[in-house]
């Protein structure tokens, strides 16, 4: 059975596949925060269309590598949920799919495999990968701007996001992201969420000042917009988990650029 897609909004192919405040991890002004995330868009569409692996793995792995690489990451973590004792169930989703890395690797271990992306270009390039590797289980839809809108309630069982929270630029791309995933999960479904939690230093707080008006030549480009990393708090994210009725089973690396969640959707 398909994952129930709303006709009204999510842009998906007719040919299958298819497809802040420092300590808070909140940015300050309505308006700043929209400009922010609007050139961070734009940035991701760039990189899209000009190197797309490059914006997903910055160590430069392409080709096959670079979808192996997908397969490696999925099958660790499902050892992981096993060796926990966990089962889950047909139907995954993988938030911030890019060009497909995860979502096919996905696809050999659940029935249904939805990809979720923001950027156009990505979304078209993971259904021609889909089609190229003759995948005909995941399907790839153009983001609606964090809420997963497109998507039924309860309908999802294991949702996975990796390398791609660290790049949001605001605390309500977070937060509506997370708590989009939680209202899709079925009840006792899982979410695996990778975040950057480093404690902001000075040097941090004074960069996050800055970057946003500073020329495009300046600084290594993983430093700027849209490839920079945004930290977040692991109180704060704790606390956004509990509001969304998700429980934290496991976690490792707490408070490093490598900090991952397992999580589990629960009812109160």
């Amino acid at each position: 059975m398909f994952v129930p897609v709303k006709d009204t909004t999510g842009r998906e192919s007719r040919h299958a596949p298819r497809r802040d405040d420092a300590d808070t991890g909140q940015h300050s002004g309505h308006h700043g925060e929209c400009h922010e995330a609007m050139n961070t868009a734009a940035g991701w569409e760039r990189y899209a269309r000009e190197r797309p692996e490059f914006a997903v793995l910055t160590d430069g792995t392409t080709g096959s590598a670079f979808f192996a690489s997908g397969e490696r990451a999925v099958e660790e973590r499902l050892h992981v949920v096993r060796a926990l004792g966990y089962t889950v169930g047909p139907r995954a989703l993988d938030l911030g799919c890019g060009m497909g890395r995860l979502s096919l690797a996905l696809a050999l271990h659940f029935q249904e495999v939805i990809g979720v992306d923001h950027s156009r270009t990505m979304i078209g390039l993971a259904r021609t990968r889909a089609i190229e590797a003759q995948v005909s289980n995941a399907r790839f839809f153009e983001s609606d701007g964090g809420g997963l809108g497109f998507l039924a309630d309860e309908c999802i069982d294991f949702a996975i996001s990796l390398l791609v929270f660290q790049h949001m630029p605001t605390w309500q791309l977070v937060s509506s992201n997370v708590t989009g995933v939680a209202r899709t999960l079925v009840p006792g479904g899982m979410a695996w969420f990778h975040f950057d939690t480093r404690p902001p230093t000075l040097l941090y707080r004074a960069w996050n000042a800055v970057e946003p008006h500073l020329p495009a030549w300046v600084g290594p480009e993983t430093r700027r917009a849209p490839l920079r990393r945004y930290r977040r708090a692991a109180v704060a994210l704790d606390q956004l988990f509990e509001q969304a009725c998700l429980a934290v089973l496991s976690q490792r690396h707490r408070c490093t650029d490598v900090h991952e969640y397992l999580l589990r959707r629960v009812t109160r």
